[in-house]
Formats: C-alpha cells, structure tokens, sequence
C-alpha cells in the first residue's frame, strides 16, 4: 500500500496536527531525510513533510498554579517579626538630644578630646551639616550599638579602611583602637588579614600608616 503524499508547501502556512511516524516502512523515492523533506529533491512535487509536535512545556511567563503574591497579613506580620523593625522601633524613642549627647560622648572616648576638639574647631557652616550627621548617626546610633564590642568595632573598622586604602581615616582608628582596647599585635594580625584579602599593596599602605600611627600614639 503507497503512503499518502501532501501537495507540495504553498505559500500560505497550514496548520496540521501531529501523527506519530508509523514503526516501519521505506520512505517515498527521492526522500533522503527522516524528519523534514523541505531539502529534498522531491519536495517541489511533494512528499510527507511530519508536522513536529506540539511543545509541552509552559510558556515562560506563566507563573506557578502555587504561587500568590503577598497578602496584606503577611507583610504585616514581617513588620512585627523582623529583628531590623524591631532594633529600629527600640531606637525610634530616643530623642534627636539624646542621640547627640551621646554620640559626643561615645566620639570623644573614642577618638580623644584633642582630635574632636580640632574637628569641631574647624567646623563651618558648610561642614556644620556633616558633623551634625557623623556625631548623630555614626557614633550616635552605630558605634553605640550593643552587638559589637568598641574593640570589635575597631578591628572591622581597621580592615575596611586599609582595605579601601582610606589612609587619613586609618590612621585616627589605628590611635583609636589602642583606646578601644586592641593591642599592636592584634592590629598586625587584622592587617595581615587584610593583606591576604585586599592584596599586597594595600597591605603594604597600611602597614606603614598603622606603624607611623603606632609611633604617635601616646
């Protein structure tokens, strides 16, 4: 029994619905190709050309049966259970006076009178804003924060800078990690760290910073 051939393509595309390729049986003559004829020699006067089937995998913009955006209950609950609403809440009471006052204290235990006082000294309308922002909120808010010891502070504080290459800022927290309570051979060992990390030079810089701060120091 010959198998049924299909016109030759036209110039309009047809839909056709897929049928499985029977088990055997040789193709027509002239069709060299198992699954497609368009390169054949007798395609101009038709041979089976297989429709491919349909694809069965989902579109890609479809979204999942399961998913759901968020409803309004669970952002509420997020806002009452995350432990950054809540530092932020349990800080929220404290008053823009108190904040000052007590980042002025925590800088000048810090850095030292002497440094703050030239600071503050230099202070213009300009730079006023900026002391006012650093007093408030960096030794106001961060440096007054109870998860970190001021000497565990110090020593992130000491390898960001060297590894940023911040040499002025080094220096003032070489001075003050002494007052925070490190030793010389903890701020070696933080800046060998950061060596290995940051890389040679930036090693190399802050070495000889750390080492002329170190000699300064009181």
């Amino acid at each position: 029994m010959s198998r049924r051939c299909w016109p030759a393509r036209s110039g309009a595309r047809r839909r056709t619905t897929w049928s499985p390729r029977p088990a055997s049986g040789p193709w027509p003559p002239g069709c060299r190709c198992a699954t497609s004829c368009s390169r054949c020699p007798s395609s101009r006067t038709g041979c089976p050309r297989p429709a491919s089937p349909p694809s069965r995998s989902r579109p890609r913009w479809s979204r999942s049966a399961t998913w759901a955006p968020p409803t309004t209950s669970s952002r509420r609950h997020w806002r009452h259970t995350s432990p950054w609403r809540h530092g932020l809440r349990r800080r929220a009471g404290m008053d823009d006076a108190e904040r000052i006052r007590r980042g002025m204290t925590v800088r000048r235990e810090v850095l030292g009178d002497e440094h703050v006082d030239g600071a503050l000294a230099a202070t213009t309308a300009f730079t006023e804003p900026f002391q006012d922002l650093i007093t408030r909120y960096a030794w106001g808010d961060l440096w007054s924060r109870p998860g970190l010891s001021r000497a565990e502070r110090s020593m992130v504080t000491l390898a960001v800078l060297a590894a940023l290459r911040h040499e002025g800022e080094l220096a003032m927290h070489v001075k003050a990690a002494l007052r925070n309570g490190l030793t010389e051979e903890q701020i070696r060992e933080a800046l060998l760290q950061v060596t290995l990390y940051a890389g040679v030079p930036a090693g190399n810089r802050a070495f000889a910073i750390a080492q002329r701060a170190l000699a300064e120091a009181p």
